[in-house]
């Protein structure tokens, strides 16, 4: 029997290493097999966002001149193969600063301004600007309102008539 018994200490040892080591082997490439699963869907996912350097707009925007009461249209085809994060319009104020009109997440087709109904107020540079993480791109264009200026030239002839009478 204790030839038996030692046959079968001997067995029951070499269950629990191998066991033991199938455990440890198992949990080990579940383990690997998850983190290079992960891997090569990170690498895939980097692969796919094309950091190709700033956005490109490309086309000119053009300059407009409108009667009061017209609608302007300003469009800026901006290149989608490079990553871009965002796109947006401002309007330059004569004081130099920037007011937003129209972020991407607004109404209507980001690449698009529309001002509808234009009064001589609306007159100004107007910009599109595309950016992602490297950085921005600008193109820029004038909408003048006609009709300001000869409103302007009016008002001074009459001025300049006033003051002839007066001064005859």
């Amino acid at each position: 029997t204790s030839t038996r018994d030692c046959a079968m200490a001997r067995w029951l040892c070499a269950l629990v290493f191998i066991a033991t080591t199938l455990l440890t082997v198992n949990t080990e490439s579940v383990g690997q097999r998850i983190l290079s699963k992960l891997t090569v869907g990170l690498k895939a996912t980097v692969k796919k966002v094309n950091t190709c350097g700033l956005p490109k707009i490309q086309n000119v925007l053009n300059n407009q001149s409108l009667e009061p009461g017209h609608t302007a249209r300003f469009s800026c085809s901006v290149d989608m193969s490079c990553m871009v994060s965002y796109i947006e319009w401002y309007r330059h104020m004569d004081n130099g600063s920037l007011e937003i009109v129209k972020k991407g997440v607004s109404k209507g087709n980001p690449y698009t301004l529309v001002i509808e109904n234009a009064v001589p107020q609306d007159a100004g540079r107007y910009s599109c600007v595309a950016g992602n993480v490297l950085g921005e791109t600008k193109a820029s264009a004038f909408l003048q309102i006609s009709g300001t200026e000869s409103q302007d030239c009016s008002r001074t002839l009459l001025l300049v008539g006033l003051i002839l009478i007066i001064f005859k």
